[in-house]
């Protein structure tokens, strides 16, 4: 809601007195634009968990991020920006927005889903859905989806849960709907944390990657606490100190 300090982030600044809250943690792409560069506002007890606004743009791109991933050492499957088809690569393959949340033309954010396609006709399909019919296109990798979860802060990775999806929804390049709590894998984890060091990130995060692999491909990075972030939590282990 719109506090009476004005907009939807008074409204924050107004909950976070309320509940006495120590910590604000935005949990969709429109909440962490709308509170990046904001920790001003809040009282100096509260701990926002959003970067800078550059630095929320960056971690938002996911070409900024394929680009920064490939930087640190992660292994990432091969992907190109395509506009209006042009993919060079091999079907099937998938196809992600430029960012998960993109503004229509009325000014409202749209979020738009990642897309599994098998040919140029889908493929062409696809980017005709999003604005400049411009994508970013990726190989597709079959196996399991993997994730670590946690809080990146202060330059470092401060806890983390590692999990594994049984199940997904949609399939082939959906979102984890049944996920378990796994052994940690410390390199993956150390790579991630030199990705997140490198976007300058600040506050929850959830990077993704597909196994099997040696190294696995990370295929996202995803900066928000949401659904496949809670999974493993209530029947599994606790977020761990590293």
């Amino acid at each position: 809601r719109a506090g009476s300090q004005g907009g939807l982030v008074g409204g924050f600044v107004e909950a976070a007195e309320h509940l006495a809250a120590v910590a604000v943690m935005p949990g969709t792409e429109s909440a962490m634009l709308a509170l990046a560069g904001t920790e001003r506002e809040f009282p100096d007890r509260v701990a926002v968990g959003a970067g800078s606004v550059e630095a929320t743009e960056s971690a938002l791109s996911k070409e900024g991020v394929a680009r920064t991933a490939q930087a640190v050492g992660l292994d990432t499957p091969a992907w190109e920006i395509v506009e209006d088809g042009g993919w060079d690569g091999e079907f099937p393959c998938v196809v992600k927005p430029p960012r998960s949340e993109l503004r229509a033309p009325d000014g409202v954010l749209v979020r738009h889903s990642v897309q599994y396609v098998r040919d140029s006709i889908e493929l062409e399909g696809a980017l005709e859905k999003l604005p400049g019919h411009r994508g970013l296109v990726e190989e597709y990798v079959p196996g399991q989806l993997h994730a670590i979860a946690g809080v990146f802060w202060g330059g470092r990775l401060v806890c983390a849960v590692h999990h594994a999806a049984d199940r997904i929804w949609r399939p082939r390049c959906g979102v984890m709907t049944y996920a378990r709590t796994i052994p940690p894998a410390h390199e993956l984890a150390a790579r991630s944390s030199d990705l997140l060091l490198r976007l300058r990130w600040q506050g929850v995060f959830q990077p993704q990657s597909i196994h099997p692999g040696h190294p696995p491909p990370a295929i996202s990075t995803q900066p928000t606490c949401h659904e496949p972030m809670r999974l493993p939590l209530p029947a599994a282990t606790p977020l761990q100190p590293t």
